[in-house]
């Protein structure tokens, strides 16, 4: 293997930033696709292919990293990154996929407005990873990202107990949404945790 000896770090940035904007146009996808629930099979598609993208990406970074003598910052701290980055996608496309899959015909309020918050979640992920280089002002980024995690999870829970205390839900559709709602969770979740990863290479280059 033919090792770089100096840090590529415009690739690396270049290539964290452009897995954060996956991630925005995944969620952006996401949010049409609930907020205009029409052509849902093509949608769930498109959102489908960018999750594609995200993963040829975190090959990529992964690989970058293997060949690279010196990186811009930790290796471990790297790969966290690309992972937790990679992890929003996925999940934000499984929830997509699931809408498809389980033949969902319509949305919920809650649904909508958890994507409403993934949305703000990772647009505010990309402006810190757009000025992770210079290593300052990080901190209100993912102070944002941690508050809008927190109501991501007082609506998932509030929808949780409607969806159970709701008795015109049969039991394969309480399934069928708990589902849903977990991996809609899952995806806000996984978005906090880029941010603590970025949270944690800002503490130890400060």
């Amino acid at each position: 293997m033919k090792l770089n000896l100096f840090p590529k770090d415009k690739h690396f940035y270049e290539m964290f930033s452009q897995m954060m904007e996956n991630a925005v146009k995944a969620a952006e996808g996401l949010l049409n696709l609930l907020t205009n629930f029409t052509d849902v099979v093509e949608k769930a598609k498109r959102i489908k292919e960018i999750e594609h993208d995200c993963d040829g990406l975190t090959h990529e970074i992964t690989r970058t990293v293997n060949q690279s003598f010196v990186t811009p910052f930790d290796r471990e701290d790297i790969y966290a990154l690309a992972s937790a980055m990679d992890d929003v996608v996925d999940l934000t496309e499984a929830v997509a996929d699931a809408i498809v899959l389980y033949s969902v015909r319509e949305t919920s309020a809650a649904l909508i407005a958890l994507a409403e918050i993934l949305l703000k979640m990772t647009r505010e992920l990309k402006k810190a990873i757009d000025k992770l280089q210079s290593f300052k002002d990080l901190a209100p980024y993912w102070i944002e990202v941690h508050t809008l995690e927190n109501q991501a999870d007082d609506i998932y829970r509030k929808a949780i107990s409607l969806l159970f205390a709701d008795h015109v839900h049969d039991t394969l559709d309480i399934l069928k949404w708990k589902e849903i709602y977990d991996m809609m969770e899952g995806a806000t979740d996984k978005a906090e945790d880029v941010a603590k990863v970025i949270q944690n290479i800002y503490i130890k280059h400060s």
